[in-house]
């Protein structure tokens, strides 16, 4: 059943700046076109060309519509879990998509993913952000009918958060009170 909590849960206490969004499938071609949108993509050091192609692309269109049809939240955290790395963290709740994504990940039926294993034998699939040089890689897991995504240069970030939403942990007084 659907948890607004658990997709709360994946937001650390730390993150500076926290945006929710509802229903982003329904919304998707605005959203899309939305310049605001494709500026923020290029600032987080992707090709605006890239950029562009992405967003227009049915795929992920169709991704959007599988994985983020409900509550979305974004933000921004300056130290993220075991590394210390800065993240754009991004939780939406994707319900019993979640666990179809996850069984295609583990079958490598993902293009652009690659599994990677934490020392604790959990695992992260990430892709580096060939864009540009930075050295960004977005890492994502799926967990408890949520799928988190970081965009971080530490490929376990997202395992990070995973961990956040499956030890229950405190959810962040701002967003406390939205519950």
């Amino acid at each position: 059943p659907f948890s607004r909590a658990s997709v709360y849960r994946a937001i650390p206490p730390n993150a500076v700046f926290v945006g929710e969004h509802e229903k982003v499938a329904a919304r998707w071609d605005a959203i899309a076109k939305n310049p605001l949108t494709q500026c923020l993509l290029s600032s987080c050091g992707m090709d605006a060309q890239e950029v562009k192609k992405a967003i227009g692309d049915p795929e992920t269109a169709r991704n959007i519509r599988r994985y983020a049809a409900r509550d979305t939240v974004v933000a921004y955290v300056p130290s993220l879990g075991h590394s210390g790395q800065p993240a754009w963290v991004l939780a939406s709740w994707a319900g019993g998509q979640g666990q179809v994504l996850r069984l295609g990940l583990s079958c490598g039926g993902l293009s652009g993913f690659k599994k990677l294993m934490r020392e604790d034998g959990r695992p992260v699939w990430c892709t580096a952000t060939t864009r540009d040089r930075s050295g960004l890689m977005m890492s994502i897991v799926a967990v408890q009918g949520v799928l988190v995504g970081c965009l971080s240069l530490d490929p376990f970030a997202a395992r990070d958060i995973a961990d956040r939403v499956e030890r229950h942990a405190p959810i962040g007084p701002e967003l406390q009170e939205r519950l």
